[in-house]
């Protein structure tokens, strides 16, 4: 568990190793660092306990997430977690409010293609889904 001040130049200098991962731990931000795998893939990552559980949470791979932009989400996880709240389970519930959100405006689409269309051109028994008395086969 070697301590390091993460830089992006600091970052790209770490040793890969021939096997399994090296994690790396801020000296700023203590809970936050970056695992260098045997693959040669370095992913950001913070720590911190859930629930008196201690828990890793993966902010992306290096360099497609910048130094930056881990800190900060770093930062933000590492509030939740001071205020009592999981982050995983904010993120689920954020994913269910865009899904909510999405099926409602489906939904409403749907009700005004109804309204506005269906009923204007459609037949009567096309509008209500019937089938013709008469098939063809």
């Amino acid at each position: 568990m070697p301590k390091a001040r993460l830089t992006s130049a600091a970052v790209d200098r770490f040793a890969i190793p021939s096997a399994g991962q090296v994690e790396y731990y801020d000296t700023v931000l203590p809970a936050f660092g970056v695992r260098v795998s045997y693959s040669g893939t370095k992913a950001w990552f913070v720590m911190g306990r859930v629930d008196r559980k201690l828990t890793r949470f993966t902010l992306g791979r290096y360099p497609a997430t910048s130094l930056a932009e881990a800190r900060e989400r770093a930062r933000e996880i590492i509030s939740h977690i001071k205020a009592g709240l999981d982050p995983r389970q904010l993120k689920r519930d954020e994913r269910r409010l865009l899904e909510k959100e999405r099926l409602a405006t489906f939904n409403a689409v749907g009700a005004e293609f109804l309204t506005f269309h269906v009923e204007r051109h459609l037949r009567a028994n096309t509008a209500r889904g019937e089938r013709s008395p008469v098939s063809r086969f």
